[in-house]
C-alpha cells in the first residue's frame, strides 16, 4: 500500500467515511460478506468497512483511497477531484451547473410546475425554475447539406 500520505494524514479504515464530489466512480462496496459494485454519485457518503477497503485494493495493494487527501493525484488520476475525507459539506451544492443531474432535475421541476392547476401559482413555479436553473440549452443541431459538386 502508498505510505505516502499528504500532511500526514492516517490511511482511511473501517469506520472511517469519504464522500464523493463527482458522479461516476464505481468502487466495491462489501456489507454483511456480500460485495457489489456501485457507481457512486456526488454528494454521497460512505462508510468504509474492512471488507471494502480489502476490495478497493489492486494487487499491489494499492486503492483509489490512497489519493483522498492529494487533490493532484487525484487530478492526475482521474482529471478532477472526485472524493474527499468524511461526509459530504452541507454548504455544497449536490448540482453541478450543466451536468446530467442538473438538467434532470430542472425537467423534473418544470414538469412539476405544468402539473399545478392554479396558472398564477403555476406561473409563480415556472419562474421559480427558471431563476434557479436558466434556460436549457438546445438539443437541436442545424446543418446544411450542399451536394451536387
Amino acid at each position: 500500500m502508498t505510505e505516502n500520505k499528504p500532511n500526514n494524514l492516517a490511511p482511511m479504515k473501517a469506520g472511517d467515511t469519504f464522500h464523493c464530489l463527482q458522479s461516476g466512480l464505481t468502487v466495491s462496496i462489501s456489507s454483511g460478506g456480500i460485495t457489489r459494485g456501485a457507481v457512486l454519485i456526488r454528494s454521497q457518503n460512505v462508510v468504509l468497512t474492512a471488507e471494502s477497503i480489502l476490495e478497493n485494493q489492486d494487487r499491489n495493494g494499492d486503492s483509489f483511497l490512497d489519493s483522498i487527501d492529494d487533490p493532484e493525484a487525484q487530478i492526475k488520476r482521474w482529471g478532477r477531484v472526485m472524493i474527499g475525507r468524511g461526509e459530504f459539506p452541507a454548504s455544497e451544492s449536490v448540482l453541478i451547473p450543466g451536468s446530467l443531474e442538473h438538467i434532470a432535475e430542472r425537467e423534473r421541476r418544470r414538469v412539476a410546475a405544468w402539473k399545478i392547476p392554479d396558472e398564477e401559482v403555476r406561473a409563480i413555479a415556472l419562474q421559480a425554475v427558471q431563476k434557479e436553473f436558466g434556460s436549457p440549452k438546445s438539443g437541436q443541431i442545424s446543418t446544411k447539406y450542399f451536394g451536387g459538386f
